[in-house]
């Protein structure tokens, strides 16, 4: 489906039947629950640190941005549909009090007509991520990141970062339990797919597995621009990936821009100051009083310091400049 006014480029949900096997429930996923303490803090580290691997020229630092944007939700309606997936969960589990898919099924809802709002990650000096699939076999970065629980696909022996249960530290942070994913080579090759990370629910009188995956390429990721949602393409023509959480509260944008500003002197002051990371936090002006925007680099990194109350970090950079 390839329909001109249709803005979803043909993507909708995709669940497998489930078959048998073991179900999983409505609780909380046990490799979320190191990361729900401070959840912005994890999710930068994990995002960051993934870029870092995923470094193209070491003789350039690699760049991340974190900026804030908002969907109509009209546009989209299969990407939204996912509440039907949601409603069913806790007509599953009578009883299930689970907030998260709680508060994903009202963002959802209540977005109907109106507008969400997520984080945006991208990163730039980067290979992006990669997909192979041979019969039933699937590899690459993105099939580690997307496509897999527990597994760690990973390109050079020098990667620091996980694609195994640290993404977890990424899907937590999206409260709509949407995580989308735009991708780009070095080679110009394009991969794009949503993630919803649930739990087994009945819809309809048939069981279906606890992962979704909105595409347009019967549940596989989409390898062809046309199949993308003009919204969701990496517009950028140098490689790298953009990762889309969904239904971050509008209230809370001022805060978390700092927050991610916290983050970032605080786990990667090292990398920033020896110029092989640069980082953009910028809330774009949305839902705010007045836009942030905050360009950390090895020049700029004493000021931010001083200004988010980080001292024992500021001493520490004076002494190794």
């Amino acid at each position: 489906m390839n329909n001109k006014t249709d803005l979803e480029n043909g993507c909708q949900w995709h669940f497998s039947i489930s078959e048998g096997g073991t179900d999983r429930g409505p609780t909380t996923k046990p490799e979320n629950t190191a990361f729900t303490k401070a959840p912005r803090h994890f999710l930068v580290r994990e995002a960051i640190q993934n870029s870092i691997d995923a470094c193209l020229d070491a003789s350039k630092p690699v760049q991340v941005t974190f900026t804030f944007g908002k969907l109509r939700s009209k546009s989209f309606p299969r990407l939204f549909g996912l509440s039907r997936h949601i409603e069913a969960i806790f007509k599953t589990y009578q009883g299930c009090e689970n907030p998260d898919y709680r508060r994903a099924l009202d963002l959802l809802e209540d977005g109907i007509g109106k507008t969400i709002h997520y984080l945006k990650i991208s990163d730039y000096n980067t290979r992006g991520m990669t997909y192979y699939r041979n019969g039933v076999t699937e590899s690459g970065t993105f099939y580690g990141f997307a496509r897999s629980g527990g597994y760690s696909q990973k390109e050079n022996d020098t990667a620091g970062g996980s694609y195994g249960i640290g993404k977890a530290a990424i899907f937590m942070n999206a409260p709509a339990c949407i995580t989308l994913v735009s991708t780009r080579t070095p080679e110009g090759k394009v991969l794009f797919e949503g993630i919803a990370p649930l739990c087994t629910h009945i819809l309809d009188g048939k069981k279906y597995r606890e992962t979704g995956y909105y595409d347009s390429n019967g549940g596989l990721p989409v390898e062809e621009s046309n199949g993308i949602p003009q919204r969701f393409i990496r517009q950028d023509i140098q490689p790298g990936t953009d990762i889309y959480l969904l239904g971050i509260n509008p209230n809370e944008i001022d805060r978390t821009t700092k927050d991610i500003t916290k983050s970032v002197l605080q786990n990667y002051w090292m990398a920033i100051l020896q110029g092989s990371l640069e980082a953009t936090v910028s809330n774009g002006d949305l839902n705010s009083d007045e836009a942030s925007n905050y360009s950390i680099t090895k020049d700029t990194i004493e000021d931010y310091m001083s200004d988010l109350g980080r001292p024992v970090l500021l001493v520490q950079v004076r002494a190794i400049r």
